[in-house]
């Protein structure tokens, strides 16, 4: 009994003292943009949290619309949203939610599809949001090219 005892605590001991792997790299494109597509809008990230930067850019290739990042770069945070809004500052009543942005992001580009229904002409702002702690990690302004 005790020399089963001492076998289980020394499996035990060997498994949890297992390496923990390092975290799955942060998402980047997977679909690279046509040579057809055409930037509509553009801007560039103002940081205030999170060494936020990079460009934001509306891409329309063929019949839809692309919100997508490059150069982008931001640490990590909790429950952060990729948002449309109608100015630099959150608003729950100015904002469209466009997707959830999980990672830290170091150099990257990033595509979002946008919805055939959403009017995002009206939303001239792209605004990083932490929605756990009600901050704004930065905004562009999306302006003509």
């Amino acid at each position: 009994m005790k020399n089963t005892f001492l076998l289980l605590l020394i499996i035990c001991a060997l498994f949890s003292c297992k390496k923990k792997e390092d975290p799955a790299p942060a998402q980047q494109v997977t679909q690279p943009i046509s040579n057809t597509a055409e930037t509509v809008k553009k801007g560039d990230f103002i940081g205030y949290q999170h060494n936020l930067s990079g460009k934001a850019f509306i891409i329309k290739e063929g019949t839809k619309y692309i919100l997508r990042f490059t150069e982008y770069n931001m640490t990590s945070g909790p429950n952060v949203d990729v948002l449309l809004s109608k100015s630099a500052s959150y608003s729950a009543n100015n904002v469209v939610k466009i997707s959830d942005i999980d990672g830290s992001f170091n150099n990257s580009s990033i595509n979002f599809d946008l919805a055939p229904s959403l009017i995002w002409q009206d939303y001239p702002y792209v605004i990083i949001w932490c929605t756990d702690y009600n901050v704004n990690f930065g905004s562009a302004q999306l302006l003509n090219p």
